[in-house]
């Protein structure tokens, strides 16, 4: 891995993950095949602004689940500080509610640590150009028109009314009935009832999986 020392390279990446040997791993594995970047690893958002402030860096490859995030809002403030840096997210694993998180915050792309290196590598060069990039798995949730990405959910959604799509939204959260009749503010029945109906509509006979609905269709 490349260290400040060393001369400049013609693109530079920061990789933001809170557990180190994975951030250490990504830059060398990186690095290596992307030999004209400089590699930096950081572990938190408060490290990153430092770093970007030092390397002003072309792409900045962030872990959107980071340890210190509470809602995005690290991340956020880092976009706010460093608005020239094309944020690509590196998740896990695929989920559709933060691939639609990614394209809301208008960053260049959404990929998993389950993609090939080599992969990761092509994306970094296309989000350096500004464009966006995802792994193939998001390609059936992205609609791209007139040069935006969008979010595009299945058409079950339109059955839905727009209460009964905020019930969801918060059950999806883990919030137990009750909760959700103090946020809409309805009674606790019609909360229960509106459940009942969205189940109902989707041939759903558990709540379990309503919930993985919700996840599949960015709604949580």
């Amino acid at each position: 891995m490349m260290g400040h020392g060393h001369p400049a390279a013609s693109k530079k990446l920061l990789i933001v993950d809170d557990q180190l040997l994975v951030a250490q791993a990504l830059a060398c594995v990186l690095q290596d095949l992307a030999p004209g970047w400089l590699c930096v690893p950081a572990t938190s958002c408060a490290a990153a602004c430092r770093e970007a402030g030092k390397l002003r860096p072309d792409v900045v490859l962030v872990d959107p689940l980071l340890s210190e995030d509470v809602r995005f809002q690290s991340i956020r403030r880092f976009r706010a500080t460093h608005p020239w840096a094309r944020l690509v997210f590196l998740d896990d694993r695929f989920r559709p509610a933060l691939l639609r998180v990614a394209i809301l915050m208008k960053t260049c792309g959404y990929w998993t640590k389950q993609s090939e290196p080599e992969e990761i590598v092509g994306a970094i060069r296309i989000a350096a150009c500004g464009e966006w990039t995802a792994c193939p798995e998001a390609e059936p949730y992205i609609t791209r028109a007139h040069g935006r990405v969008r979010f595009r959910r299945s058409g079950e959604t339109k059955v839905l009314t727009p209460r009964e799509l905020a019930v969801v939204r918060l059950l999806a959260q883990g919030l137990p009935v009750k909760d959700c009749s103090k946020h809409l503010r309805l009674s606790p029945n019609t909360v229960d009832n509106h459940k009942s109906r969205v189940m109902r509509k989707l041939g759903l006979h558990r709540l379990g999986a309503l919930m993985l609905w919700a996840v599949r269709e960015g709604l949580a």
